[in-house]
């Protein structure tokens, strides 16, 4: 009798350890953050498309985005009437970012004057609060709007933002850019992302996106990701696209309205250690074969630790 009841109570104790780890993981999964992270290059709507221009693929775009519903939506090339169509068809979110022209007169370019085109952010004021925003120009004098000093033939902008859960009050740091060609811009500005990135949040989680126009053998991907032998920093980002072992082949995100999967995959999601990747993916979606953009959008679906 004795022996049955020692293993009895063993059994008991077991029981209770087991689902007292099981109590302290499922409490562990449930304070993670959950977010889904898009970027979108949706092409300037001042464009000559033709049958692809802005008012006849506006509403394909918006309903992209509400089919994928991003927490957070990191756009690149849009325009203020593009910035105020997409920012009506969500009434729970906000959206901060300078255009790349802010303040500037161009009589050669009304459609960009004072403004232009910009790397907006919108987040979705029912799960996060903004703490701090900005935006830097790539060039020897990043504060100036509309700088550009290393052979770029237009300005070029990064827009960031400081986060704060409103689950768990973390906070973490986004960034979304849109690179020019060439260099010295390409070296010059991936350097001084790293830079920024490290004086602006080099505590917190942080997560870059946008349209680099490079492919992810590059040099600017390996600096970001650690790889760089030239020049290193004593912090980096990983691709969930590789971290996943996703192939590069059909993975191309530039198609010129054409849905042409063959290129590089150009649009990234980089992100820290901080982040746990769940899923990634490029949205093919179409609409009898008009695409929303000439751009695929990207989404990630991650965790703050």
């Amino acid at each position: 009798m004795r022996i049955r009841s020692s293993r009895y109570c063993l059994s008991w104790l077991l029981l209770l350890m087991l689902s007292g780890l099981a109590m302290v993981f499922c409490s562990q999964q449930q304070t993670r953050e959950e977010l889904r992270i898009m970027t979108f290059n949706i092409r300037y709507g001042t464009a000559d498309d033709g049958e692809n221009s802005w008012p006849y693929r506006q509403s394909h775009l918006i309903d992209v985005i509400k089919r994928y519903h991003p927490d957070i939506l990191g756009v690149q090339e849009a325009l203020e009437f593009q910035i105020v169509a997409i920012a009506a068809a969500f009434p729970n979110w906000r959206v901060f970012g300078l255009g790349r022209y802010h303040g500037v007169d161009l009589p050669d370019r009304p459609h960009e004057n004072r403004s232009g085109e910009s790397c907006k952010i919108f987040y979705d004021t029912t799960k996060f609060q903004l703490m701090d925003h900005g935006t830097f120009w790539h060039s020897e004098t990043p504060e100036i709007p509309g700088s550009m000093t290393w052979s770029n033939s237009l300005p070029r902008i990064t827009t960031w933002g400081m986060f704060e859960t409103s689950k768990t009050q973390k906070r973490f740091l986004v960034m979304n850019t849109h690179y020019h060609w060439g260099e010295p811009y390409v070296t010059n500005t991936s350097n001084l992302i790293m830079k920024r990135w490290l004086e602006i949040g080099r505590e917190f989680p942080a997560i870059l996106m946008g349209d680099f126009n490079l492919a992810p053998g590059s040099w600017t991907h390996r600096l970001f990701c650690g790889e760089a032998d030239s020049v290193s920093f004593d912090q980096h980002f990983f691709d969930p696209w590789v971290r996943l072992g996703k192939s590069e082949r059909g993975a191309g995100t530039y198609h010129g309205f054409k849905g042409d999967r063959s290129g590089n995959r150009i649009d990234w999601i980089l992100l820290t250690a901080d982040f746990r990747i769940k899923n990634i993916q490029i949205i093919h979606d179409n609409f009898q074969g008009k695409y929303p953009s000439d751009h695929f959008p990207v989404l990630a679906m991650v965790q703050l630790k």
